[in-house]
């Protein structure tokens, strides 16, 4: 029979045995807890290194958006630009007339000491098309005050009138450029000229999904009521739920309610809503709503009106 002491020991040995390898493997364990602490610590960005980013995509805009500014006045554009280059003498100013409406910012990507910031620039650009082309337009693209005439010259584009005779007309544009940026002595530093790229794909979609079920008469009667003070700033507390924090906007108008889905036909708890509105000087703009919804026994009340499902 085995000594009972003998058995103690083996259990003893066992359980110091397993307290060994219980603590190595808190103690590992530990260790890469700390390790992996520290690589996120290491990337995680600093409150300077984000206002180092800022500065270099505000400059990077400013500075896309005065180079994007032709009037061809070569005085005008070079003291613009001297605010961002010291040899700003030796850019030539393009032949045209073009302003920025808009600048947005892509994307900007560290090469280095330097940072590759992308802008979007939405333009507006003085184009010569034919007569007939320019009658087709709508009258605010034709220029028609003589300082607009001036600007361009006549002699340009072969004067004005006739057929065949090119006339200037305004129309949109969309450039995508590549500024190159540097932190110099703390200060964001553009360090070249833009680069025209091109502008990435877009990944937005427009999707109805989970909105299977076609509306019932009565909540699309409901609907309709409900969009139509919205967009004309009528009151809408007979139409939400108490705190609801939806408010009326004003100056447009409901042409119609294109599409309804809903989540459930009798009882809805969302809701998708295609609709075109008006409002002085535009028509058709289409409107994509998802409304949260409470529906008791047939009535309905509005929770909440937002662009996202």
């Amino acid at each position: 029979m085995i000594d009972r002491r003998i058995i103690y020991r083996w259990l003893a040995g066992g359980l110091l045995w397993l307290l060994i390898f219980i603590v190595v493997a808190i103690a590992i364990r530990s260790v890469n807890i700390v390790n992996k602490t520290g690589h996120i610590a290491a990337r995680a960005m600093t409150s300077a290194q984000e206002l180092q980013i800022t500065k270099i995509r505000e400059t990077a805009r400013a500075f896309s958006v005065e180079w994007g500014t032709w009037s061809g006045n070569t005085e005008d554009y070079q003291h613009r630009l001297s605010t961002f280059l010291q040899d700003s003498v030796n850019i030539p100013v393009p032949a045209g007339i073009q302003e920025v409406i808009s600048a947005s910012l892509e994307s900007t990507k560290k090469e280095g000491d330097f940072s590759r910031v992308r802008v979007m620039l939405h333009t507006r650009r003085l184009v010569p098309v034919t007569s007939p082309e320019a009658q087709s337009l709508p009258q605010v693209y034709v220029p028609v005050t003589r300082d607009d005439l001036a600007l361009v010259g006549r002699d340009t584009f072969g004067g004005f009138g006739g057929q065949d005779k090119p006339v200037p007309v305004w129309q949109n544009y969309l450039m995508c450029i590549e500024v190159p940026v540097k932190i110099l002595d703390g200060k964001a530093t553009v360090t070249g000229l833009p680069v025209i790229v091109p502008p990435a794909k877009g990944t937005g979609q427009l999707s109805s999904s989970g909105y299977t079920e076609p509306a019932s008469t009565e909540f699309l009667s409901f609907i309709k009521q409900f969009l139509d003070l919205y967009y004309n700033g009528g009151p809408l507390t007979n139409f939400l739920v108490p705190g609801a924090n939806v408010q009326p906007v004003t100056g447009w108008k409901l042409e119609s309610v294109n599409d309804i889905r809903v989540d459930s036909q009798h009882t809805p708890t969302r809701a998708f809503v295609q609709v075109s509105v008006s409002a002085p000087g535009v028509e058709h703009l289409t409107q994509y709503i998802y409304l949260k919804i409470k529906a008791d026994r047939g009535s309905f009340l509005v929770k909440d009106l937002s662009s996202v499902k």
